[in-house]
């Protein structure tokens, strides 16, 4: 492999220019990786931050916890959830999502904060149990500006085809979303690869690392243990 390239010193139109190349090719993640800058890449998460605050600002204000649990665009969950408990213990849920949906509602304005940071974090943990020893800087460098490249565009798209969140654009926008972040998986790959010095094979094996041992159990956890305290609660309320 070769080593990455040492930092140079960029105009702040140049360093720009880093985003527009990472978009267009994962092949760019050397440049980023050697010339990236960490106030552009912070400055592009929080930009992203942004979009995801005005898609939220603009969710908050056309649904409410009662409209996704009993408007019609509720989803089949939703159907299933008010068969099993039936109508008194889901009045007894959204109850305690509404004393929370303003907290969800701030939490996903910063999502990208948190793909950043959890991201990163993650991927050099996961490098450092496969034996590569890097600084971690450089890295988080690189994962604020694949985090920007990939879920600026994805908020974009959500502004602009998601008004109506059962319509067929609001379907696409979705997808592209979706696509979006898996994008934002082949990035981290590319930067693994280049970064830490590792064959494609090694490279993918630390992202499903990080990606299931340090990202995502930690979030089936959170979950399980938020289904655990709305199921106390529901028992506790109707005893």
């Amino acid at each position: 492999m070769d080593a990455v390239l040492p930092q140079g010193r960029r105009g702040l139109r140049e360093k720009a220019t880093l985003f527009v190349r990472l978009a267009r090719s994962p092949a760019a993640a050397r440049e980023v990786l050697a010339d990236g800058s960490l106030a552009a890449g912070l400055g592009a998460v929080l930009l992203t931050c942004a979009l995801a605050a005005a898609n939220t600002v603009r969710f908050g204000g056309s649904v409410s916890v009662s409209d996704l649990v009993y408007g019609p665009q509720r989803t089949p969950l939703v159907n299933t959830m008010l068969e099993v408990l039936g109508t008194a213990r889901t009045a007894v849920v959204v109850y305690l999502a509404e004393q929370v949906w303003s907290v969800a509602l701030v939490a996903t304005s910063l999502a990208p904060l948190f793909f950043w940071v959890l991201g990163a974090t993650a991927v050099h943990a996961a490098a450092r149990l496969a034996g590569a020893m890097r600084p971690f800087r450089r890295y988080a460098i690189y994962a604020a500006y694949a985090t920007a490249v990939a879920l600026i565009p994805a908020n974009l798209a959500s502004l602009a085809l998601e008004a109506d969140p059962r319509s067929t654009l609001a379907a696409i926008g979705r997808f592209i979303g979706f696509a979006l972040v898996l994008w934002l998986g082949l990035l981290h790959y590319r930067g693994i690869a280049a970064y830490y010095a590792m064959s494609q094979s090694r490279a993918l094996a630390v992202l499903v690392v990080a990606m299931t041992l340090f990202y995502l159990a930690p979030l089936v956890l959170i979950l399980v243990a938020v289904v655990g305290i709305v199921v106390a609660a529901v028992v506790l309320e109707l005893a």
